[in-house]
Protein backbone atom coordinates (compact mmCIF):
# COMPACT_ATOMS: atom_id res chain seq x y z
CA UNK A 1 0.00 0.00 0.00
CA UNK A 2 1.13 3.49 -0.57
CA UNK A 3 1.12 6.70 1.29
CA UNK A 4 -1.06 8.14 -1.49
CA UNK A 5 -3.86 5.28 -0.97
CA UNK A 6 -3.31 5.27 2.94
CA UNK A 7 -3.89 9.20 2.84
CA UNK A 8 -7.18 8.26 0.57
CA UNK A 9 -8.48 5.63 2.71
CA UNK A 10 -8.34 7.96 5.91
CA UNK A 11 -9.02 11.15 4.24
CA UNK A 12 -11.76 13.32 5.88
CA UNK A 13 -12.72 10.79 9.15
CA UNK A 14 -16.58 11.48 8.57
CA UNK A 15 -16.86 10.25 5.61
CA UNK A 16 -13.81 8.58 4.83
CA UNK A 17 -14.28 4.75 3.21
CA UNK A 18 -12.69 3.57 6.34
CA UNK A 19 -16.13 5.46 7.89
CA UNK A 20 -17.82 3.94 5.43
CA UNK A 21 -16.71 0.51 6.15
CA UNK A 22 -17.19 1.00 9.61
CA UNK A 23 -21.05 1.70 9.07
CA UNK A 24 -21.38 -1.13 6.58
CA UNK A 25 -20.15 -2.51 9.34
CA UNK A 26 -22.55 -1.52 12.01
CA UNK A 27 -25.31 -2.07 9.84
CA UNK A 28 -24.43 -5.87 9.55
CA UNK A 29 -23.67 -6.73 13.06
CA UNK A 30 -26.98 -4.73 13.85
CA UNK A 31 -29.16 -6.70 11.80
CA UNK A 32 -27.77 -10.01 13.09
CA UNK A 33 -28.03 -8.65 16.94
CA UNK A 34 -24.64 -9.40 17.60
CA UNK A 35 -22.28 -7.15 19.34
CA UNK A 36 -19.30 -5.26 18.43
CA UNK A 37 -17.00 -2.51 19.03
CA UNK A 38 -14.30 -0.67 16.46
CA UNK A 39 -10.84 -0.74 18.68
CA UNK A 40 -7.13 -0.41 17.13
CA UNK A 41 -6.35 2.33 15.30
CA UNK A 42 -9.90 4.26 14.36
CA UNK A 43 -10.83 3.83 17.68
CA UNK A 44 -7.40 6.00 18.98
CA UNK A 45 -8.67 8.45 15.85
CA UNK A 46 -12.26 8.52 16.96
CA UNK A 47 -10.81 9.29 20.77
CA UNK A 48 -8.84 12.35 19.30
CA UNK A 49 -5.43 10.69 18.92
CA UNK A 50 -3.86 11.93 15.26
CA UNK A 51 -2.64 8.85 13.20
CA UNK A 52 -3.78 7.23 9.94
CA UNK A 53 -4.57 3.44 9.90
CA UNK A 54 -5.05 0.84 6.84
CA UNK A 55 -8.08 -1.08 8.09
CA UNK A 56 -10.32 -1.68 10.78
CA UNK A 57 -9.91 -3.77 14.19
CA UNK A 58 -13.18 -5.70 15.24
CA UNK A 59 -14.04 -6.34 18.77
CA UNK A 60 -16.71 -9.25 19.24
CA UNK A 61 -17.62 -12.49 20.08
CA UNK A 62 -16.62 -15.79 18.89
CA UNK A 63 -20.11 -17.12 18.07
CA UNK A 64 -21.41 -13.98 16.98
CA UNK A 65 -18.48 -14.05 13.92
CA UNK A 66 -19.44 -17.65 13.08
CA UNK A 67 -22.87 -16.17 13.18
CA UNK A 68 -22.50 -13.62 11.00
CA UNK A 69 -19.84 -15.19 8.86
CA UNK A 70 -23.69 -18.17 7.87
CA UNK A 71 -25.37 -15.17 6.96
CA UNK A 72 -25.81 -14.58 2.98
CA UNK A 73 -24.82 -10.75 2.37
CA UNK A 74 -22.80 -8.77 -0.39
CA UNK A 75 -21.06 -6.14 1.58
CA UNK A 76 -18.24 -8.28 2.80
CA UNK A 77 -16.68 -11.64 2.15
CA UNK A 78 -15.88 -12.75 5.76
CA UNK A 79 -13.38 -15.71 6.75
CA UNK A 80 -12.08 -17.03 10.19
CA UNK A 81 -10.83 -14.01 11.78
CA UNK A 82 -11.19 -11.89 9.10
CA UNK A 83 -13.67 -9.87 6.38
CA UNK A 84 -12.71 -7.78 3.22
CA UNK A 85 -15.47 -4.78 2.20
CA UNK A 86 -16.82 -5.79 -1.01
CA UNK A 87 -17.63 -1.81 -2.20
CA UNK A 88 -14.15 -0.24 -1.13
CA UNK A 89 -11.62 -3.26 -0.48
CA UNK A 90 -10.80 -1.94 2.84
CA UNK A 91 -9.59 -5.23 5.50
CA UNK A 92 -11.05 -5.86 8.42
CA UNK A 93 -9.65 -7.72 11.23
CA UNK A 94 -11.87 -9.85 13.59
CA UNK A 95 -10.68 -10.03 17.48
CA UNK A 96 -12.88 -12.10 20.17
CA UNK A 97 -13.57 -11.48 23.39
CA UNK A 98 -11.50 -13.79 26.17
CA UNK A 99 -8.65 -13.94 23.71
CA UNK A 100 -5.37 -12.99 25.86
CA UNK A 101 -2.68 -12.46 23.40
CA UNK A 102 -0.23 -12.85 26.58
CA UNK A 103 -1.51 -9.20 28.09
CA UNK A 104 -2.10 -8.85 31.65
CA UNK A 105 -5.82 -9.22 30.97
CA UNK A 106 -7.98 -10.93 28.38
CA UNK A 107 -9.79 -8.99 25.44
CA UNK A 108 -13.36 -7.70 26.87
CA UNK A 109 -16.53 -8.17 26.23
CA UNK A 110 -17.49 -5.90 23.52
CA UNK A 111 -20.81 -4.67 25.45
CA UNK A 112 -19.25 -3.68 28.07
CA UNK A 113 -16.58 -1.16 26.63
CA UNK A 114 -18.39 0.30 23.62
CA UNK A 115 -20.08 3.47 23.00
CA UNK A 116 -22.28 4.03 19.80
CA UNK A 117 -21.06 6.94 17.99
CA UNK A 118 -24.24 9.08 16.62
CA UNK A 119 -21.85 11.42 13.95
CA UNK A 120 -20.18 8.21 12.97
CA UNK A 121 -23.01 6.03 12.96
CA UNK A 122 -21.01 3.04 14.28
CA UNK A 123 -19.82 0.85 18.03
CA UNK A 124 -15.89 2.36 18.97
CA UNK A 125 -14.15 1.42 22.18
CA UNK A 126 -14.63 4.32 24.85
CA UNK A 127 -11.60 6.59 26.13
CA UNK A 128 -11.23 4.84 28.97
CA UNK A 129 -10.65 1.02 27.55
CA UNK A 130 -9.53 1.59 24.64
CA UNK A 131 -6.65 3.95 26.44
CA UNK A 132 -6.40 0.54 29.01
CA UNK A 133 -6.02 -1.94 25.70
CA UNK A 134 -3.03 0.02 24.38
CA UNK A 135 -1.37 -0.19 27.64
CA UNK A 136 -1.77 -3.58 27.88
CA UNK A 137 -0.74 -4.10 24.13
CA UNK A 138 2.19 -1.84 24.49
CA UNK A 139 3.68 -3.37 27.86
CA UNK A 140 3.20 -7.32 25.94
CA UNK A 141 5.10 -6.21 23.24
CA UNK A 142 7.31 -4.07 24.91
CA UNK A 143 8.10 -7.16 27.24
CA UNK A 144 7.96 -10.13 24.43
CA UNK A 145 9.49 -8.43 21.24
CA UNK A 146 11.67 -5.16 22.53
CA UNK A 147 10.41 -1.07 22.50
CA UNK A 148 10.76 -0.96 18.96
CA UNK A 149 7.73 -3.14 18.04
CA UNK A 150 5.49 -1.57 21.04
CA UNK A 151 6.60 2.21 20.09
CA UNK A 152 3.35 2.71 18.27
CA UNK A 153 0.67 1.67 21.08
CA UNK A 154 2.38 3.76 23.18
CA UNK A 155 2.17 7.32 20.75
CA UNK A 156 -1.11 6.07 20.56
CA UNK A 157 -1.47 6.20 24.47
CA UNK A 158 0.42 9.26 24.63
CA UNK A 159 -1.44 11.17 22.20
CA UNK A 160 -4.88 10.15 24.08
CA UNK A 161 -3.28 11.55 27.24
CA UNK A 162 -2.49 14.92 25.25
CA UNK A 163 -5.98 14.71 23.43
CA UNK A 164 -7.95 14.31 26.54
CA UNK A 165 -5.61 16.00 29.63
CA UNK A 166 -8.78 17.39 30.74
CA UNK A 167 -10.11 13.37 31.60
CA UNK A 168 -7.22 11.76 32.91
CA UNK A 169 -7.27 12.68 37.04
CA UNK A 170 -6.44 10.09 39.49
CA UNK A 171 -9.75 8.91 39.51
CA UNK A 172 -9.44 7.67 35.73
CA UNK A 173 -6.35 5.95 36.75
CA UNK A 174 -7.62 4.29 39.70
CA UNK A 175 -9.96 2.33 37.39
CA UNK A 176 -7.39 0.95 35.13
CA UNK A 177 -6.33 -2.82 35.40
CA UNK A 178 -3.55 -3.39 37.96
CA UNK A 179 -1.69 -4.58 35.40
CA UNK A 180 -1.34 -1.45 33.77
CA UNK A 181 -2.12 0.99 36.65
CA UNK A 182 1.55 2.29 37.80
CA UNK A 183 2.95 2.41 33.85
CA UNK A 184 0.32 4.42 32.81
CA UNK A 185 0.57 6.77 36.27
CA UNK A 186 4.39 7.07 35.09
CA UNK A 187 3.82 8.04 31.47
CA UNK A 188 0.50 10.59 32.22
CA UNK A 189 3.80 12.14 34.52
CA UNK A 190 5.78 12.49 31.85
CA UNK A 191 3.65 13.49 29.27
CA UNK A 192 1.66 16.15 31.23
CA UNK A 193 5.02 17.11 33.52
CA UNK A 194 2.97 16.47 36.67
CA UNK A 195 3.92 14.28 40.08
Amino acid sequence: MTAKILLEQNGDFTSSPLIETARRIHKLFSRAGVSYTIIGGMAVIRNGGYRTTHDIDILTTHDGWQYLCTIKQDDFTTGTDHAKDSHNHIDVDILFKGDDWDMVFTMPDPEQVTEYDTELKANFMDLFHIIELKMAVFLCKRNNEGIEFAAKDLADVVDLIKRNKQKIDDRFIVKLHHGVREEFRKIVSRVLKTK
